[in-house]
């Protein structure tokens, strides 16, 4: 069976120790790796013809998934190099995900250098499955293609608002400590940040609050020995 010589998984699965399957088609492929039947037919054209298989773009994350899943090394291979080769705004951060899961180093560079360059594309909710040191990381790099500094911060606002568990203080600070506040509007960091609730979470002695004012007037400052 050339399915099961292209995956160990499914030759245990036909004729090691996983229950027998009827037959060999797309329900065994779903019942496996849950995947569509778009997904399932792209990985039995690659276990039959290989690299001269179509290969939709839009199925690389999927199959990636289902490619470690059954253990065919030569997809995995071509879902990476297929994601690194489409990388946009719509995919990086789930390709970021996989990366980590996977273990795979190159579609982690270029996940992370997308993230950052395509920041502000990026769909919110999207942008909220970023761990917090991943997000703290596109907020610091020099890479982080933003309008304002404040689009990050509302960046980093809609990202604490959609976690389904509250962010550390201590990660919190870390993502403030990301944001480049000097870059802000005197008045936008007076009337928006200084007084926007994430701010006492990350520390509730008002320590962030005093910094960020304090940050203000200095911004204030500068801006009346430039004009002179």
């Amino acid at each position: 069976c050339i399915l099961a010589a292209a995956s160990p998984t499914l030759e245990a699965h036909f004729y090691g120790g996983m229950a027998p399957a009827p037959q060999i088609d797309g329900m065994v492929l779903k019942q496996l790796g849950d995947v569509s039947l778009a997904c399932a037919e792209v990985f039995v054209a690659h276990c039959y013809d290989g690299p001269a298989a179509p290969f939709p773009p839009e199925n690389a994350l999927p199959l990636l998934e289902l490619a470690r899943e059954l253990a065919v090394a030569s997809l995995t291979e071509r879902c990476v190099a297929c994601l690194v080769e489409n990388m946009c705004a719509e995919n990086a951060v789930d390709s970021l995900l996989y990366g980590f899961e996977y273990s795979a180093e190159g579609l982690i560079a270029v996940a992370r250098r997308t993230v950052c360059t395509a920041f502000s594309r990026i769909d919110g909710g999207a942008l909220s499955r970023l761990p917090a040191a991943e997000l703290a990381r596109a907020l610091r790099s020099c890479e982080l293609e933003v309008a304002t500094e404040e689009e990050a911060f509302g960046a980093l606002v809609g990202w604490e608002s959609r976690q389904a568990s509250p962010p550390s203080p201590e990660e919190l600070l870390s993502l403030l400590s990301a944001i480049r506040f000097r870059s802000m509007a005197a008045s936008f960091l007076r009337e928006v940040v200084s007084t926007h609730p994430l701010l006492a979470r990350a520390t509730p002695d008002q320590a962030a609050k005093a910094a960020v004012l304090a940050i203000a007037d200095s911004v204030e400052g500068a801006a009346r020995a430039r004009g002179k």
